[in-house]
């Protein structure tokens, strides 16, 4: 699922080089001259290209201040492709071990809704009857994923219409689209036709619909809900590296009631609040780092809930970071293993009132816009960290030598390697 929108293409000069604005050095993380250096002399005047809007100024900085020289589309002799569709990459001619992408073929089992129930039933179950799989630790989906049937599957539709209570909130999401698009509320079964997978609008969907039961108790922010969007990077697929990165928390412009079914009031992602006609008002109040949200819940929660000081950077961080870790090795035998894919993922997490978390969706290209002050912040270094992280594995790769130490690793953290 592709949190940033479709890919536009770009405007070229004409010539082999695409001229843009030269980005603020606040962009690049800092190097040390040492590292600059050495970067440098690897890779001095190889070519990236960079597909689309998302983000470009932020990938663009750090391969200009190593040294490399940006080239146009159909200059096949890249060393580093960054798009944000995978379709946009030619596998066929992309060589592996030479060549650089930012896209995993077939990551699409844990990016799209029904790839992600997939692939996590199918390791639940494994798990259980495998022999091989004694040493790691059993886990119950249900746990941190809400109940979900895939409509287009006969037998889950006949589940979900024996199970459906009148009255119940669940929430009805295109597999495969971002943005909050094609995703309403359902509190009566008449709103699907479940043979038609239609809208209750009437309009036919265009992909596979899971319906999930709705969190209709989350934990609410000054009366608001949200959701916090944190980040893993699949740095290496064989040997199989990830890491995490701390992300932030995105609010509603509005305060929640399970009451009125507007998405603006359910929906927390940034496509959707800016919509609303408070959100220029509102904007910088609807994104908070970390270090706010932990303020919060220690000062307006943790007694209520009996938590342990300073909950969100240790219980709630943990608990995430458990559950990357399982989505990671559900499907890592899934994956393309070519030498020179990566991805930066992003992984949405709710907690409901008991302070529960819960997976609700991976996105294959998040958002890497910088339009409030949290996001100015925190954005450039992951993005300038995950090249640094990812070209030191493709250089050490490449010159055989051991990848159990990774000097780039600053802000994330390896969660497997």
């Amino acid at each position: 699922m592709e949190d940033a929108g479709k890919e536009t293409p770009d405007i070229l000069s004409g010539k082999k080089i695409i001229k843009r604005k030269h980005p603020p050095e606040n962009v690049v993380l800092q190097r040390s001259e040492d590292q600059r250096k050495h970067m440098k002399d690897l890779i001095r005047n190889k070519k990236f290209y960079i597909g689309g809007n998302n983000g470009v100024l932020l990938v663009q900085a750090p391969l200009l201040d190593i040294g490399m020289k940006e080239t146009c589309v159909k200059d096949m002799k890249y060393f580093i492709k960054w798009v944000e569709c995978k379709k946009n990459i030619d596998y066929e001619s992309f060589s592996p071990g030479e060549q650089i992408v930012n896209h995993i073929q077939r990551i699409s089992c844990i990016t799209t809704k029904s790839g992600l129930l997939i692939t996590l039933r199918e390791y639940e179950r494994l798990l259980k009857i495998s022999p091989s799989f004694k040493r790691v630790k059993p886990f119950v989906l249900s746990d941190f994923f809400m109940e979900t049937y895939i409509l287009k599957n006969q037998e889950e539709r006949k589940e979900f219409t024996r199970i459906y209570k009148f009255g119940e909130l669940w929430i009805s999401k295109p597999s495969g689209r971002n943005q909050g698009k094609g995703i309403f509320l359902v509190n009566d079964i008449s709103q699907l036709s479940l043979q038609q997978y239609e809208h209750h609008s009437g309009r036919k969907m265009k992909s596979e619909n899971i319906i999930q039961r709705y969190i209709a108790n989350p934990l609410l922010i000054n009366g608001c809900k949200f959701d916090i969007r944190v980040y893993m990077l699949i740095a290496s697929v064989n040997p199989l590296i990830v890491l995490y990165h701390q992300g932030y928390i995105r609010l509603a412009c509005v305060p929640y009631t399970n009451d009125d079914l507007n998405l603006h009031i359910h929906l927390t992602n940034q496509f959707v609040q800016k919509k609303h006609p408070l959100y220029a008002t509102k904007k910088e109040e609807t994104i908070m780092n970390f270090d706010q949200f932990n303020s919060y819940v220690n000062e307006n929660v943790k007694d209520k809930k009996q938590l342990e000081n300073d909950w969100v950077l240790n219980g709630c961080t943990k608990r995430m970071k458990e559950i990357m870790v399982i989505c990671a090795n559900a499907c890592k035998n899934k994956l393309d293993k070519s030498h020179g894919t990566f991805d930066l993922l992003g992984f949405d997490f709710m907690i409901d009132d008991n302070m529960k978390v819960w997976l609700i969706e991976i996105n294959v290209n998040p958002a890497l816009h910088t339009n409030c002050a949290v996001l100015k912040l925190l954005l450039p270094p992951v993005v300038s960290e995950t090249l640094d992280i990812v070209l030191e594995i493709f250089m050490k790769r490449k010159a055989r030598k051991s990848l159990s130490a990774l000097n780039s690793v600053n802000s994330f953290e390896l969660l497997l390697n």
